[in-house]
């Protein structure tokens, strides 16, 4: 699995790089390996004007399947990561999960005589 951090018109700081980083590897264990890329943008919205606007988007590409985004918008940009690292995981474990119930599903043919006949 691949993370890129885009910190558009935010300081990243040490410590929150590292809250980051801890909080991706233990969100997506077990499925890291079936993930291409993670790409997570930190920006302040409203620069030193304050208010809610912490934003955090998160992109996660799976082979085969659709592109997850997920947004997260708060006063805080420990929680706006928290809750959209959170969300992402979710959705690319629910991904993987169906794709691999669809791989075990399997039609058996039965001829129509075996059935008249049982």
């Amino acid at each position: 699995m691949e993370v890129r951090i885009l910190n558009d018109k935010f300081g990243l700081t040490p410590s929150l790089r590292e809250s980051l980083e801890r909080r991706l590897q233990f969100s997506f264990s077990g499925v890291h390996n079936n993930i291409l890329l993670v790409v997570v943008r930190l920006r302040d919205l409203n620069g030193p004007r304050g208010g809610s606007d912490m934003m955090c988007q998160i992109l996660v590409t799976i082979p085969g399947c659709p592109e997850i985004v997920i947004k997260e918008v708060r006063e805080d940009m420990y929680a706006a990561i928290d809750l959209a690292i959170q969300q992402a995981a979710c959705q690319a474990k629910r991904l993987l999960s169906q794709r691999q119930q669809v791989g075990k599903r399997r039609r058996v043919f039965i001829p129509a005589m075996q059935l008249k006949g049982a």
